[in-house]
Order: C-alpha cells, then sequence, then structure tokens
C-alpha cells in the first residue's frame, strides 16, 4: 500500500489525531520513543483497535510494528512523512538549520542600523523567523529581495519623506510592492516601528492629527472647545500655531483626550494616536519654541517610545507630565498593570534613566487611562 493511501484509510478509521501526536512526537529528538498525549476517547480507540489492546500511552515502536505487520505494510516513519509533507526535521536539526538560514538572511541586510535590530530580535526578525521557519532554502531567495527592498526604503526615507508608493516604485518599480499586507510591507512597517522612524503615507490627507483650542488661523479661533482632526494638508495650511498660555497637553490615547476636554473645554489638547504621525510632528513644529510639551503617555514600551521621540526631536520644550519614576512607583502598589520585556527597554534608558531602569527591574508596565484621575488634577 502507499503511503498516501495509508494516510487516507488510517485517517478515516479515526487514527488521524494519532499519527499528528506521532509526527510532534518523533519531532522531538527523531527516535520512536513514547509519549502521553491528550488524545480524545475515539482516538485512543482506533489506537487501541489497530494494536489489539487497550491503550492510553504512544509507543511510536508499537504503532510501528502494528502498521509493517498489518494491511497496510509500512514503517511508521513514511506515514508520517506522508503526513509532514516531506522529509521530517527534528527539532534540533530544525533548530540548526534556521539558525544557520537567519545568519545567513542577516548579513545580507545593507541596512546596519536595521541588521543590528534584527541580530538583538527586534524590528521584523520575528517575520524573518517566521518565513525561514518554513522552509529555509525555499524561502531564502524571496526574502532576500524584499530584505534589499527594506534597506533601500530605510536609506531613502531618513534622507526625505516619501509617499508610499513613490517609494515602493523607486525600490522595487511597483507601487504595490510594500503595500502592507505584502510581506515586505509588514518588514517595513516592522522596521520602522522597531528604528522609531516615521512610516510613509499613501498621501497627506491620510495622516492626521487629533487637537483642541489651538489658536492661530481664523477657523481654528472659531473651532474653540472644540476636537478637530486635522489632516497633515491643512497642517501644512496653518502657518504659526499658538498653545493657550504657552501649554500644549499631549496625549497618546483618544479616551485620554476626550476625558481631558470634557474637563478642560479650554486648554490646549494634542492626541498622537500612538506613535506621533506626520501631520501631529509638523503642527509641533509650527509652534513658538516659549511653547511647553506637556507629555504624557502610556508607560510601556510603545509610550516610550512616543515620548522619547518627542524628547529627541523638541528637546527645549519638552516636559515630562505625571511621567515619571513618581507616578510609576505609586502604580505599582494597585498591584496591576501589563508585563514588560526589559531587553525592548534598553534602548530608551538614557531618555529616562531613572524611570526606565525601575521598568526593567519589575519588568510591568500601565495605560495611560490607570492615571487619568492624576491627570485631570493638572
Amino acid at each position: 500500500m502507499s503511503p498516501q493511501d495509508a494516510l487516507n484509510q488510517l485517517s478515516r478509521s479515526g487514527l488521524r489525531p494519532v499519527l499528528e501526536a506521532a509526527l510532534e512526537r518523533y519531532r522531538r529528538d527523531g527516535t520512536l520513543g513514547r509519549s502521553s498525549p491528550a488524545l480524545e476517547d475515539a482516538a485512543w480507540d482506533a489506537l487501541s483497535r489497530l494494536l489489539g489492546r487497550r491503550v492510553r500511552r504512544l509507543d511510536l515502536l508499537d504503532l510501528d510494528a502494528a502498521l509493517r505487520q498489518t494491511r497496510y505494510g509500512l514503517p511508521l516513519l513514511e506515514v508520517l512523512q506522508e503526513l509532514n509533507g516531506g522529509p521530517i526535521l527534528v527539532q534540533r536539526e530544525q533548530k540548526s538549520t534556521l539558525e544557520r538560514a537567519l545568519s545567513e538572511t542577516l548579513q545580507a541586510v545593507s541596512d546596519p542600523e536595521w541588521r543590528a535590530a534584527l541580530e538583538r530580535g527586534e524590528a521584523g526578525a520575528s517575520l524573518i523567523r517566521t518565513a525561514l521557519n518554513k522552509n529555509p532554502e525555499a524561502q531564502k531567495n524571496a526574502l532576500l529581495e524584499d530584505l534589499r527592498r527594506v534597506s533601500s526604503a530605510l536609506n531613502l526615507l531618513r534622507a526625505s519623506a516619501l509617499h508610499l508608493p513613490i517609494l515602493a516604485v523607486r525600490v522595487a518599480d511597483n507601487a504595490h510592492a510594500l503595500d502592507p499586507d505584502r510581506r515586505a510591507g509588514k518588514l517595513l512597517g516592522a522596521a520602522l516601528e522597531g528604528l522609531n522612524l516615521p512610516a510613509p503615507l499613501r498621501d497627506r490627507v491620510s495622516s492626521s492629527v487629533l487637537v483642541a483650542n489651538l489658536r492661530g488661523a481664523a477657523w481654528l479661533e472659531a473651532a474653540a472647545e472644540r476636537a478637530l482632526i486635522l489632516p497633515w494638508l491643512e497642517v501644512d495650511r496653518l502657518g504659526v500655531v499658538r498653545a493657550e498660555n504657552d501649554a500644549l497637553h499631549i496625549v497618546e490615547n483618544p479616551a485620554v483626550f476626550e476625558k481631558l476636554l470634557e474637563h478642560w473645554p479650554e486648554k490646549s489638547l494634542l492626541c498622537t494616536s500612538g506613535q506621533p504621525s506626520h501631520a501631529a510632528l509638523s503642527l509641533l513644529e509650527r509652534l513658538s519654541l516659549s511653547t511647553t510639551l506637556k507629555v504624557c503617555c502610556d508607560l510601556d514600551v510603545g509610550g516610550l517610545h512616543i515620548a522619547a521621540r518627542l524628547k529627541r526631536r523638541f528637546p527645549a520644550q519638552f516636559a515630562a507630565w505625571h511621567y515619571d519614576l513618581e507616578t510609576y512607583r505609586t502604580l505599582l502598589k494597585t498591584g496591576s498593570g501589563v508585563a514588560l520585556n526589559p531587553e525592548r527597554l534598553s534602548t530608551l534608558e538614557p531618555d529616562f534613566p531613572e524611570l526606565v531602569a525601575t521598568m526593567r527591574q519589575y519588568e510591568v508596565g500601565f495605560h495611560q487611562e490607570q492615571w487619568l484621575g492624576k491627570l485631570l488634577e493638572g
């Protein structure tokens, strides 16, 4: 009987879950060992019928002998290879092959900053591992081309802001080559986030920023106490912008922005809605140097990236607002929070030394909503 026919008949007899468990067991060390997988009663019953005795433990040697001696007339390994769709890599071989392919692949990344982040396991490394894990040799050439395109795109974006389709044409002669649903697009997005670089846009109307109570153009003055979503195109037409009392309160989350606006209908507010958009950064650049940027974000990796980015870009105006070690220690006492990977905080320690060092120690973060009451106090 051919392996395919045997697999089909064994599956029809209820043994498919048993074979899947056997494949998983064989992958561990490449031996016909024993295990106690979590199988439904029907699967154990099917195995018991094949072996001719009641069993509740999977012994691959017994299963191999039964397949050879019954009408199937095949060794277990041939059936498992059919189930696997080809040769079976045991875990140690698979890991070795993956690490070798990963090392070779990363050497082909021409952007040094991105390559260093990938070697640390950041900025898209998981996407590369996933691709290589499926079939290292089959995936490598296509993956290398994607990495080449992303490296080129990073270099271009550091030099100037380009719309995504224009960027894609520059690096691949295809306006859709870096679309977010393609692997190259996903890699570019992960690289930009990991390197704290602004993402390219399709146009100047998709990027926007949420604000309230800004001063300047007549129509801005007329919208006092109103929440406005300004597209980048309109921000660029504003000219000089002022904040009430030269203080702009900046938060990360829209829900927090809404509560602040309800509580303070007269104060100038801006919401980044995650990483600052082109529109948000363009607007901040239009404020006078006398404007204080009072910044509060989530106390997690993403929030620290936002705060650090604003601090580096506007060092003379940046002011942490209830975003410090004292706030963090107060939140620790609540006993709630979200788990943090301390390694992902390492690059942010120069910006917030004491705060980040303590966050790395406790490995827990918090969302703005958890200290909203404190923000409402001013």
